[in-house]
């Protein structure tokens, strides 16, 4: 096996990785946007039992648990766009690679 080949290998699997780190992101940052609009608008009050539990014993108020959510969500945001620039560039250089390949033997 060449080092090309080894190469496109180690190419194919962080392009794999970052495509499921991407999906993972994403999901992410759906659950936090939600789950902060939810605590915003008080279908998520302190009423409830989880939030009445972080509430007492971190001492957090409503305003601490959305901004910690929103703070969580424009994390996963940045962190699944780094991750889609990663995959958009394993995945040129792979084809990149790959026309450079076809081109020596051809």
């Amino acid at each position: 096996m060449s080092n090309l080949e080894k190469t496109q290998k180690g190419m194919k699997v962080f392009q794999i990785l970052s495509k499921i780190m991407l999906v993972f992101a994403c999901v992410g940052v759906a659950l936090v946007s939600i789950g902060a609009v939810l605590v915003a608008a008080d279908v998520l009050n302190m009423k409830n039992q989880f939030l009445h539990f972080l509430s007492v014993t971190v001492e957090m108020s409503k305003e601490q648990i959305i901004g910690i959510l929103t703070a969580a969500a424009v994390s996963l945001l940045f962190g699944g766009i780094l991750t889609a620039f990663a995959y958009r560039y394993l995945w040129g250089s792979c084809r990149e690679r790959k026309i450079e390949a076809c081109q020596r033997v051809g």
